[in-house]
């Protein structure tokens, strides 16, 4: 599906699960090599920019959890950026994305029109509103990690042995994609320099710095989830230990009472009738 939403004096055409017709289009509208072309129709396994005379193109990944199966997704969003215009390709609906073009067409309306270039706003709003999104879903990682430590502190250590383990793989999946992202900007600092000017770079090293809160994000909440692992290990040891105890003291009761049974049976046995 396509669709072109005017700026100010850019255009964003967003394409999402594009056939190969409206592939064709946007490419002879809009001066596109075949070969970056060719990255549009297909998800990139990672990260990846280029450079061309007239455009950047820029594939970037980004983490999502479903919260009602916590599966783990990795969603991406291909960018070309040129003077005028901004191309993104994704293959699958993602909210973010879908906010920020009602926001821009809200804004279309009532007339308020944020500063900077046409085209940097388009760009610099879509990334923006990616990591929005991953912090709101980190937030809601963080509240999960509280309701287990709850659950740990009221005696449930055994059941949340599982969920620790959970939450800790979507942590690892979200650091994974998001630790490129400052190599990638770096990348695209390089190859937008001469094309975009300072006023591009001033606006990336802004969204540099929210992608950065998200590594830190995902940093912190993994030290706290290995420390309640910790802690939940202590009490698991803690609660076996007792156990033992308790079994242990149990075993000598029981050999206690079985020989004293066994003395007065035997004594029993030879007492004069």
């Amino acid at each position: 599906m396509k669709s072109v939403f005017k700026y100010k004096t850019a255009v964003w055409v967003d394409l999402v699960l594009p056939t190969r017709d409206e592939i064709e289009e946007v490419v002879k509208e809009y001066d596109i090599d075949p070969l970056v072309a060719r990255e549009l129709i297909l998800p990139s396994p990672k990260h990846h920019i280029e450079s061309r005379r007239n455009y950047v193109y820029l594939a970037l990944h980004f983490p999502a959890l479903n919260q009602v199966s916590k599966l783990r997704v990795n969603q991406e969003v291909d960018f070309i950026i040129g003077k005028n215009f901004v191309i993104t390709t994704r293959y699958e609906p993602i909210d973010a994305v879908d906010n920020f073009a009602k926001k821009l067409e809200v804004n279309s309306i009532l007339e308020k029109h944020a500063p900077g270039e046409p085209r940097d706003v388009i760009f610099f709003g879509i990334l923006r509103e990616l990591s929005r999104s991953i912090l709101g879903q980190l937030s809601d990682i963080d509240d999960w990690i509280k309701e287990i430590e709850s659950q740990i502190f009221k005696g449930n250590e055994k059941k949340m042995v599982f969920s620790l383990s959970q939450v800790s793989r979507h942590l690892l999946d979200f650091r994974k994609v998001s630790l490129p992202y400052n190599e990638a900007f770096k990348t695209l600092e390089k190859s937008a320099e001469k094309l975009f000017g300072e006023e591009f770079q001033f606006s990336l090293d802004g969204v540099t710095e929210e992608f950065r809160k998200i590594e830190l994000t995902v940093r912190s909440l993994t030290e706290s989830v290995e420390e309640l692992r910790e802690t939940n290990n202590s009490l698991l040891r803690i609660k076996d230990n007792s156990l033992m105890k308790f079994v242990t003291t149990l075993n000598l009761i029981t050999s206690i009472m079985v020989g004293i049974a066994l003395v007065w049976l035997g004594y029993l046995a030879i007492a004069p009738k």
